[in-house]
């Protein structure tokens, strides 16, 4: 039992280590395409880049069952 006994110092290092920071949805990104400079809430843009990878993927699997016809 004395290899699984921990300090108290460790221990607490051990919680702190396991603690869930999740993201900040609201976070403005800033970013600039050609001479426009954009800013958007990281949220935003991850909802656009996850219908932008549907589409995508929807179309790529219709268009290749179309095409085995």
């Amino acid at each position: 039992m004395g290899i699984f006994k921990l300090k108290t110092s460790a221990k607490y290092h051990f919680d702190s280590i396991y603690k869930i920071n999740p993201m900040d949805l609201k976070k403005i990104i800033k970013f600039k395409i050609g001479s426009e400079d954009w800013e958007m809430p990281l949220g935003v843009i991850l909802l656009l880049l996850g219908i932008t990878f549907v589409l995508v993927f929807g179309g790529a699997y219709l268009g290749f069952k179309f095409g085995q016809r």
